[in-house]
């Protein structure tokens, strides 16, 4: 407490950082300091203007770059889950529409049908491949959606399968958020985020 903790950098080629070891109880102030590229360090120095069509060339416009703290995002690790956990709730739906089988209120079939999206994205979210499980989830939801039809067993089965798996969409969405690879900053400036504390790391 009261003084700056240097938590080694951030890699120029996968500019994300887990900071849990740093965090103590309490409210934490993050302050995510960014360096600037050589035009604008020059533009704002006034060694250079913003020029558009710059030397004559069409389109060389010469200004301010707009990246810069907007790109950083904190996550608080609190808010997320391990991979294995989701690869898990996915194999609960898959027993979740089995049962459902079992007990004829959907058709071998179209579980056929369910179960060929359903596996695709258990494989991929095992292999910490978020962004193809939510894909192939979307169609599983799409395609319970489109063909389990018929009375209120029916309605009642698909509603509790699409629940699940959109619960599911969101956890994958959230881990594939917090691990998604972003360009380094760019601009000037500084933010803070206040953050719980959290301990542990993924």
């Amino acid at each position: 407490m009261g003084k700056d903790l240097w938590t080694g950098g951030i890699s120029w080629t996968e500019p994300v950082a887990d900071i849990s070891d740093h965090l103590v109880d309490g409210v934490n102030d993050i302050v995510l300091e960014y360096s600037s590229s050589l035009s604008n360090v020059q533009l704002d120095r006034g060694v250079v203007t913003p020029t558009a069509h710059l030397r004559g060339w069409w389109k060389n416009t010469q200004d301010y770059r707009s990246h810069g703290p907007r790109q950083a995002r904190t996550v608080p690790f609190v808010q997320l889950e391990y991979r294995e956990s989701w690869a898990s709730a996915l194999q609960e739906i898959g027993g979740l529409l089995a049962a459902y089988v079992t007990d004829g209120t959907i058709s071998d079939r179209t579980a056929g049908n369910l179960r060929e999206r359903l596996d695709r994205a258990v494989v991929a979210a095992q292999a910490g491949r978020e962004a193809p499980a939510l894909g192939y989830l979307q169609q599983f939801v799409a395609r319970m959606e489109n063909q389990v039809k018929g009375d209120a067993a029916d309605l009642a089965a698909r509603a509790a399968l699409v629940a699940a798996a959109r619960a599911v969409l969101r956890g994958l969405q959230a881990l594939d958020d917090s691990e998604g690879w972003a360009r380094p900053a760019l601009g000037r400036g500084c933010r803070r985020s206040p953050v719980p504390a959290a301990r542990g790391r993924l």
